[in-house]
C-alpha cells in the first residue's frame, strides 16, 4: 500500500495545472510592454509609399527608430527644398 500512495504523489506532481506551473516561473510579462517592444522592433525599419500626384510616387524608408523629432526635421527639410523642384510636371513625358 505504501508504494501506491508514493506513486500517486509522484503522478500528482506531474499533473500540476498549467496556471500553477506558470506561477512558479513568475508572472507573465505585461502585455502592454510586449506590445511596446514589438512596435519598437517593427519601427526600426519602416517603409512608406505614397502617390503624391498622378505621375509621381514617393517612397520613404526609415532605418532606425523614427521619432517625432526626426519626422519634424524631415518635414522642415522638405519644406526648405520645395523650391528645388519644378512647379508643374511635364505631362507630355512618357510614363
Amino acid at each position: 500500500m505504501g508504494k501506491k500512495s508514493t506513486k500517486r504523489k509522484a503522478q500528482k506532481h506531474f499533473l500540476v495545472p498549467t496556471s500553477i506551473r506558470q506561477a512558479r516561473r513568475g508572472p507573465p510579462p505585461d502585455f502592454d510592454e510586449i506590445q511596446r517592444q514589438a512596435e519598437r522592433h517593427a519601427a526600426r525599419h519602416e517603409e512608406l509609399r505614397y502617390r503624391i500626384a498622378e505621375d509621381c510616387k514617393v517612397h520613404i524608408q526609415f532605418n532606425g527608430i523614427a521619432t517625432q523629432s526626426a519626422i519634424r526635421k524631415l518635414i522642415s527639410y522638405l519644406e526648405i527644398s520645395v523650391g528645388d523642384f519644378p512647379k508643374e510636371s511635364d505631362t507630355s513625358a512618357p510614363r
